[in-house]
């Protein structure tokens, strides 16, 4: 760490799941959290870190429906809200983000599943001292497939393309290739 971060930060993070069934193939859910971090300004031999507190606030809401045992389409949105206590901080990393991603699941075998999805994410973030819009809008498009190795191990991999239109008019428009590898581990695989 540098001689000019403190040893320590402290995080608060209280969360609030909620899930419904509407239907016998129709589930809605909830998910909220809020998470503050104290980060202090420090000083030290005339070099300045900024106050660094913030909290993030992240709504999602989500529904579920069944089209049969095997295929189902699921639709969520994301809200995420970041606000940093120094003003001047708050001028160049204040961020707004929304998302809208819908995923239709389909399980072709026992322990092996593919997706589709589609999203669109907006991101407002900007630097109110130079005048500078770093917000973007991204559509992604992809398609993914999983596979249950055993009852605690699931890998996944999702291939597709995300189209970026920047708000800056100076970094236009680009497609770029899309992809990732999740690994998930659950040591208690009957909760």
């Amino acid at each position: 760490a540098s001689s000019i971060e403190n040893n320590e930060d402290i995080y608060h993070i209280l969360g609030v799941a909620l899930d419904h069934k509407l239907s016998r193939k129709t589930t809605v859910r909830v998910r909220e959290e809020f998470i503050m971090t104290d980060d202090p300004e420090i000083s030290k031999g005339g070099s300045v870190r900024r106050d660094q507190t913030h909290f993030i606030n992240r709504f999602s809401p989500s529904i579920k429906y069944d089209i049969n045992r095997k295929t189902y389409v699921n639709t969520r949105i994301d809200h995420d809200i970041k606000r940093f206590d120094d003003k001047a901080v708050a001028n160049e990393s204040d961020e707004d983000r929304i998302a809208l991603e819908v995923m239709a699941y389909h399980t072709v075998a026992k322990n092996t599943a593919v997706n589709g999805k589609l999203g669109y994410t907006q991101t407002d973030f900007e630097s109110k001292t130079f005048g500078i819009q770093r917000g973007s809008d991204v559509i992604r498009t992809s398609l993914g497939g999983e596979r249950v190795l055993n009852p605690a191990l699931r890998v996944g991999a999702n291939v597709g393309v995300d189209m970026v239109d920047h708000e800056d008019p100076g970094l236009g428009s680009k497609t770029e290739p899309y992809g990732d590898v999740n690994f998930t581990v659950s040591p208690s695989p009957a909760v």
